[in-house]
């Protein structure tokens, strides 16, 4: 029997003034109210820099320009194994949350309770 293929996923590191972007899942989703980066699923013939710009804009109203590509973690979760591309991202934007979740920025010392896992795993890459 096979295993599942991890769930390919990019996500944006978002600094602003010495601050990391961070926003919450929002209701209903799995993982609902635990804090992350931006980002999402990569469709299919997606690259990771096409979704990671389509997921801030869909769940942020944001334009942002992907930067350099930080690196990647795989985490098994009970619900799916994932694959994280982590980018640095740039935009000039506020933010709207579209999906009703809270964000903020926040120092990399005093991030907020409740940050999924792979939130710790992609600053080591910073």
């Amino acid at each position: 029997m096979n295993a599942k293929a991890p769930v390919a996923i990019a996500c944006g590191i978002w600094i602003r003034d010495g601050l990391l972007f961070m926003q919450s899942r929002p209701k209903g989703k799995v993982c609902e109210g635990a804090w992350e980066f931006p980002g999402g699923k990569i469709e299919e013939g997606e690259t990771e820099e096409e979704a990671l710009a389509r997921e801030f804009a869909e769940e942020l109203g944001l334009e942002v320009s992907v930067g350099r590509r930080l690196g990647e973690v795989v985490h098994a979760y009970p619900h799916a194994t994932v694959r994280v591309a982590f980018f640095l991202v740039r935009s000039d934007g506020r933010p709207e949350p579209r999906e009703g979740q809270e964000f903020g920025f926040f120092a990399k010392e005093r991030l907020p309770e409740g940050s999924l896992p792979t939130v710790a795993e992609a600053l080591a890459l910073l």
